[in-house]
């Protein structure tokens, strides 16, 4: 009754489908063991992150999206925008505290795999070097040497 290329299609599908709730389970199960670290948000999806969540009202602007997930699960809010972490912060007091008491633990930058290669290891790349010690010191051989007025 039916030909062999639809009962091949029908195996694709199924196995796709499997391998689908497979990565969803596990993503799942990580998110709800890291959620005693992380603040709250919504649940991400496997390799979207909370993208989708953003996009639900496609008249709405960004800020106000944040706004109402902020009204939702608090002051601070974790999502994941696809592979990428993050923190939002909407209240002004919580802002302050984190960009002025605690400025050097947020002021470092991340680790970028085509940064390593490009600046050998990060070692000499005052832009894509992670905030301390070398940072500033190269910071200040970079202003003294390149950036003074005799120079520019």
């Amino acid at each position: 009754m039916f030909g062999m290329s639809f009962m091949y299609m029908m195996v694709a599908s199924l196995v796709v489908m499997l391998g689908w709730l497979y990565v969803y389970g596990k993503t799942t199960r990580l998110m709800w063991s890291l959620r005693d670290v992380l603040p709250p948000g919504p649940l991400p999806l496997p390799f979207l992150g909370n993208l989708l969540e953003l996009a639900i009202h496609p008249n709405e602007f960004f800020h106000h999206t944040l706004t109402r997930l902020s009204s939702k699960y608090g002051p601070i809010l974790y999502l994941r925008l696809g592979t990428v972490h993050s923190i939002v912060i909407s209240s002004p007091q919580l802002a302050i505290e984190c960009l002025r008491v605690h400025d050097e633990t947020f002021a470092s930058r991340p680790s970028l795999e085509i940064a390593r290669h490009l600046f050998y290891g990060q070692e000499f790349s005052v832009g894509f070097n992670q905030y301390g010690h070398k940072w500033r010191e190269l910071r200040k051989v970079s202003i003294f040497h390149a950036l003074r007025p005799q120079k520019v």
